[in-house]
């Protein structure tokens, strides 16, 4: 890699890469690789090459190069990176529609393409199953008035629902705790499986890691196909092959006709087989391609303003829809989403149906909303990591903030302890002196930190706020650990 990269073999601009390592130290300074990828974008341009170890990166930015490298040479663009250390340890040679390639790829998405369309997408069918999940969603908002909703775990019950109905008929229960474990399962499967986690090109630095994220993930993977499996039992008991009810009826009715491994889907990155040279850059074979849709979405020479809403940019002069190419949240090429109708649907119908009842405002005017996400095998919004909240009160329901960015590095204060303060007591103003700490609920390592669930003084429980221990000073941070309960140490 060192050889080629200094006889000048790879024309692409980039960092320079160190000697065995590459440009991991870069990766490893930052806390958001997102926010990394911009700034190269805006130093190297709309393609850019660094390698981690001897593994060679390509970011790709912007509709017209995104569009090449998936489409004009998707039939070269379209490999999973398989040889990952990550994909090896949680599949163990397991497969799947989203982690195949060749054959076998091209009969699981010809399958399921095939059962989506049989069962309703893409028809009135599936928009009522949709209706229908959201209006728990509408009741669950109108009960809750004048209290807290954490909004971020909604969404995906409700989304998920609508596949499950369709997968084997029966929808979980908002509250069920098998669903709720399914939902974390997935989400911690996706932030573990980063493309750029070091031991994915050192090995060895696993040894030297505390906690084994990975294995737990691999733990975690299990125990979700177990949980299909059950399922997928439960239903063959009422199995008939001359009556197919759901797509679970038909993979009943296609096993032992193809191999049928069940893995829980996620987005992950592209690679070549062999080099390739788009707009006379070469990419050389086994690069990990990574395409940044965020920049499409954000792209303000397309986006006039990307930052406003304007909802009229998808509308003609008529009012009728209008569809554009730049708009692609569910990727491009062959590898593109095989469930993007049905996304598009849950999109569109679930939030009409708020919009239609409710006004979405945000919980702080003074306060912005963030679009900065984690990068993994799948972009997530931070807020939806975090325990935040949306209030319901009659037709008006609060965006979710993200509260800490604005707070202040300062000393906590607990309820039992004698303190006098002038300002209001809560931490919603940046004029407070101290944290009013009330009780802490629980902790965890959330990206590679020990935060705090902290239960602030004169807010409700519900209203508890994740902050990390680099939010606090020295002196707080170990009364603490003195203090918390022995339920949570």
């Amino acid at each position: 890699m060192w050889n080629t990269y200094l006889n000048g073999r790879v024309n692409i601009p980039g960092p320079i890469p160190w000697p065995i390592v590459g440009n991991l130290p870069m990766l490893l300074r930052t806390k958001n690789p997102n926010i990394l990828f911009l700034e190269l974008k805006m130093k190297y341009g709309n393609i850019v090459y660094f390698t981690l170890g001897s593994q060679p990166f390509v970011l790709c930015f912007g509709f017209k190069l995104i569009h090449d490298v998936l489409v004009k040479y998707g039939d070269k663009t379209k490999f999973r990176p398989l040889w990952l250390r990550s994909f090896v340890k949680l599949f163990k040679g397991q497969t799947s529609l989203v982690f195949s390639n060749g054959q076998e790829w091209v009969a699981g998405r010809k399958f399921t393409a095939a059962a989506l369309k049989d069962f309703g997408v893409g028809t009135k069918s599936i928009e009522e199953r949709i209706h229908e999940e959201t209006r728990y969603l509408i009741d669950f908002f109108s009960k809750s008035q004048n209290s807290s909703i954490d909004a971020s775990k909604l969404f995906p019950k409700v989304a998920s629902n609508v596949v499950s109905i369709s997968f084997s008929g029966e929808r979980f229960d908002h509250e069920d705790p098998e669903f709720i474990r399914l939902l974390e399962n997935v989400q911690f499967i996706i932030e573990q499986n980063s493309p750029f986690r070091p031991d994915n090109f050192f090995p060895i630095l696993e040894v030297f890691r505390t906690t084994n994220q990975l294995q737990a993930a691999v733990e975690r993977f299990n125990e979700t196909k177990e949980c299909i499996r059950r399922r997928i039992d439960k239903q063959r008991l009422t199995f008939d092959p001359c009556v197919i009810r759901n797509f679970l009826d038909l993979y009943l009715a296609q096993e032992g006709k193809q191999d049928s491994k069940i893995s829980a889907p996620m987005a992950v990155p592209h690679t070549t087989l062999e080099d390739i040279y788009i707009e006379g850059k070469l990419i050389p074979k086994k690069s990990i391609l990574l395409c940044d849709l965020m920049s499409v979405h954000l792209d303000p020479i397309v986006w006039n303003e990307p930052d406003i809403f304007r909802p009229e940019r998808f509308l003609d002069d008529k009012g009728h829809f209008l569809r554009s190419e730049n708009f692609c949240p569910f990727s491009l090429g062959p590898r593109q989403c095989v469930g993007k109708h049905l996304g598009e649907a849950e999109l569109f119908l679930i939030f009409t149906s708020l919009l239609q009842r409710f006004d979405l405002i945000k919980a702080n005017p003074d306060q912005t909303l963030s679009t900065e996400g984690k990068q993994t095998f799948a972009y997530y919004s931070n807020n939806a990591t975090d325990e935040q909240t949306k209030k319901c009160k009659g037709k008006s329901i609060q965006s979710p903030i993200r509260k800490s960015t604005r707070l202040k590095k300062k000393p906590a204060r607990f309820e039992d302890e004698s303190f006098t303060d002038p300002g209001d007591k809560t931490v919603s103003s940046d004029e407070n002196r101290f944290y009013k700490v009330k009780r802490i609920l629980a902790r965890k390592i959330m990206d590679g930190t020990m935060s705090y669930l902290v239960h602030f003084i004169g807010e409700p429980a519900q209203n508890a706020r994740w902050l990390k221990e680099s939010d606090f000073d020295k002196k707080t941070r170990d009364l603490i650990k003195r203090r918390l309960p022995p339920q949570i140490l």
